[in-house]
């Protein structure tokens, strides 16, 4: 007989099973879920808890950028003092963070 009649008789390759293919996207979704979801649900958790622990006197920083002293708390609301005799009234989530959040003590 001809070779190329036996060329044309092999066996078709095998088909991966179902764990071999889902395999590398259950890779890359582990890792995207390492780097990016999981940080950010974190600072999401972070952000919350800063919210809820808000009290009158804190020195805090605003969304906008602006410094201010918290004045009175509400429910979803606060009050802020930005200059004297001067108050604003802005949403609790826009408080973006405390103003000395990232300092220790300066001894």
């Amino acid at each position: 007989m001809d070779s190329a009649f036996f060329v044309t008789l092999q066996a078709a390759p095998a088909q991966p099973s179902i764990f071999e293919a889902f395999l590398p996207m259950a890779i890359v979704f582990g890792i995207f879920y390492v780097l990016v979801i999981g940080p950010s649900r974190k600072k999401q958790a972070d952000q919350d808890a800063l919210l809820k622990s808000l009290k009158s006197g804190d020195h805090v920083i605003l969304a906008s950028g602006i410094y201010g002293v918290i004045e009175g708390v509400e429910e979803s609301v606060v009050y802020v003092r930005i200059a004297d005799k001067t108050k604003i009234r802005v949403q609790r989530s826009a408080v973006a963070a405390l103003e000395n959040a990232g300092e220790g003590s300066k001894t």
